[in-house]
């Protein structure tokens, strides 16, 4: 059973790394330090528990002159010990709201039982010995509960598997007791003795008292084998230790839910299809990706299938998950040229290297504060609060569509063809495609049907944008956090975001946690927005980001965005959509802006956002667990219906 056992476990994990269109056991198995821990803890804290009980029960009671009864008394110490001390670890950390410390303290409980009962001479010399260590892995245990379980939510039962395999490789240095009854038996016991004493501990004590030599021999033997086991359990345990230390410790709020498989709202959480990550390229750099930084995991489009047979299905497949509960993804092959990316990070560059004086030619303050976001604007424009101002300046080029006309510093206004060129191809080979996508996933009559709301010479508010962010001294970073640009959704349809190396990026996932989003090589980053969500009922998410001071060996290096940013053309109206059979069924048929009776096209929305996001200049008080609070009337959008901050 044992070898079937191994080659099945050897056979799934084989499986899963080759051919699993759809893993069982999602990438945070490999890529989310938090639950790689957990599963080295759980692995090692079971393993432990059965290594160091496989024959100390059965020694117990051959080598205690105790009766039946009170060896179930003994045994049950356990159970008493994990009902008393639950409930105050239970209240323990519902009132502190982590985890970490009580973890860590289980595991360090758990170390001075295996120690006390390393020594095999406790126990027939000191029953309190023995009972101390019962009472201390009781209280070890109701520890556990509060630990890894709540620090990983797993969506994989890796307890099961991780003891098996453990077992498997233990088993040949375990399994010592039949060597050792040979070796301390009288001289006259027979092999069917020793058959015997192994098979039945019970029968030890109904046929030898406890003075007499086989009984003496039997447990010398269980004491000599039980030195592998608990030796063992000892060096284990300190793993389960070691791996805490390394745990994160979320601050865990009302809405944390530690229940296996489940999420917030209590449906089984979805799996997510394979993205693919562009393997490390020195051992630094592998390391460094794994421990340092706490990636997002995002899948990725590979738009090469987009013109196959069946391969628009396909790429819905794997899409669907991403666009409803995540809001962020990558997309690969998309017929946008390196040089031609590189083009535009080099203009965006020279822009920003122009003196402040001739970028503000460019730039209007009662402009903005009609809503009009096009052209140049500057750094210090938004308080983030305590007197810290935004270190971003933004220049934004509208589409080319006819109808927004302005003036363009040289320095670009001398490349607006290859700029044009640029954003069309943007719309064409990227936005059109994820929008046909989008149609197929609604189920639309015509895949066409959101392109032709979204028409690149049709009046609307596309726009490409340079954006900059100015790294910060530490004290500032302090005051706000590290916040370069507080948590928001974009209010178009989909945002574009053209790789570049200065990791800064997070998302808020459905735990609450903010999640690092890696610049991944010959990729662009998709996120889905405001007006998608409103044309779909709310199926597809607005996915909640944020720009945050980068990690520690980049926080000293400015940061450079390309961006697009694709909306609805201005007359489409942001009512839910009539015609999609998938809506109609789940019922999505309101949003936002119909339940307060109101029935606002793209113009109308992008003029009242904007304008409420130019309002929001003022200091927002910022507590002291980081988070921000604004004037209720500076996040009104329009009456009824407020902006949400996401930190």
């Amino acid at each position: 059973m044992m070898l079937i056992g191994g080659l099945l476990l050897i056979a799934y994990v084989i499986y899963e790394a080759k051919w699993a269109g759809v893993p069982r056991a999602p990438r945070c198995l490999v890529f989310n330090k938090t639950f790689t821990m957990a599963i080295i803890i759980d692995s090692f804290y079971i393993l432990t528990g059965s290594v160091r009980g496989l024959c100390w029960d059965s020694y117990v009671y051959v080598a205690k002159p105790w009766s039946y009864q009170n060896w179930v008394y003994y045994g049950n110490t356990l159970t008493l010990a994990l009902c008393i001390a639950g409930p105050f670890v239970g209240l323990l950390q519902r009132w502190e709201h982590r985890y970490k410390a009580i973890q860590i303290a289980c595991l360090v409980i758990k170390i001075i039982r295996k120690g006390i009962m390393l020594d095999g001479t406790m126990a027939t010399a000191n029953t309190g010995a023995m009972v101390t260590a019962m009472i201390l892995v009781g209280f070890g245990g109701s520890m556990s509960v509060v630990g890894s379980r709540v620090a990983s939510q797993a969506s994989i039962p890796h307890q099961e598997v991780a003891l098996a395999i453990s077992l498997l490789a233990l088993w040949s240095k375990i399994d010592q007791m039949p060597k050792q009854l040979r070796k301390y038996l009288a001289f006259n016991a027979t092999e069917a003795d020793v058959r015997n004493l192994f098979g039945s501990p019970t029968s030890i004590r109904k046929l030898y008292r406890f003075d007499n030599p086989m009984r003496v021999g039997t447990t010398l033997a269980y004491r000599h084998a039980l030195y592998y086991c608990l030796a063992t359990a000892l060096g284990l345990a300190f793993i389960s230790l070691i791996a805490s230390l390394f745990q994160h410790n979320y601050f865990l709020g009302k809405s944390q839910n530690a229940v296996t498989n489940v999420g917030n709202v209590g449906l089984p959480v979805a799996e997510t299809c394979r993205s693919e990550l562009e393997p490390p390229k020195t051992k630094k750099e592998a390391f460094l990706r794994f421990w340092a930084v706490d990636w997002a995991e995002l899948i990725t489009l590979d738009l090469s299938q987009y013109d196959q047979p069946g391969g628009k299905e396909d790429l819905v497949k794997q899409l669907e998950h991403a666009v409803r509960h995540v809001g962020f993804f990558y997309v690969k092959n998309f017929n946008i040229s390196q040089d031609e990316i590189d083009r535009q990070f080099a203009l965006g560059r020279e822009f920003y290297a122009l003196p402040l004086e001739e970028k503000l030619k460019y730039h209007s303050a009662s402009d903005l504060e009609k809503g009009e976001y096009n052209g140049y604007r500057p750094a210090g424009h938004r308080a983030l609060g305590n007197g810290v101002k935004d270190n971003v300046q933004v220049y934004n080029i509208p589409k080319f569509d006819g109808y927004h006309q302005r003036q363009q510093p040289p320095i670009l206004g001398d490349h607006l063809e290859e700029i044009e060129a640029f954003s069309r191809k943007c719309h064409k080979e990227v936005v059109e495609k994820l929008l046909r996508l989008f149609a197929i996933l609604l189920e639309l009559p015509d895949e066409d049907q959101l392109v032709k709301d979204h028409q690149y010479d049709v009046k609307g508010e596309d726009h490409l944008r340079y954006m900059h962010y100015a790294a910060r001294g530490a004290e500032e970073n302090k005051i706000v956090g590290g916040m370069y640009v507080p948590g928001h959704t974009d209010l178009g349809t989909v945002t574009l975001l053209f790789r570049q190396p200065v990791a800064a990026l997070q998302i808020l996932n459905s735990q609450g946690q903010w999640k690092w989003v890696r610049p991944q090589d010959g990729t662009i980053t998709v996120n889905t927005c405001d007006a998608l969500t409103a044309l779909t009922g709310g199926l597809i998410k607005s996915s909640i980001h944020r720009v945050h001071v980068p990690p520690a060996d980049q926080a000293h290096v400015d940061r450079l965005g390309v961006l697009y940013f694709a909306r609805p053309n201005n007359h489409v109206v942001l009512d839910p959509i009539q015609n999609s059979p998938l809506l109609n069924r789940l019922g999505l048929t309101q949003n936002v802006f119909t339940e307060l009776g109101q029935h606002l096209t793209t113009e109308q929305w992008v003029k009242v956002r904007q304008t409420q996001q130019q309002r929001r200049t003022r200091d927002a008080k910022i507590s002291e667990d980081g988070k921000y609070t604004y004037r209720p009337k500076d996040l009104e959008i329009i009456p009824g219906l407020h902006a949400k901050v996401y930190n």
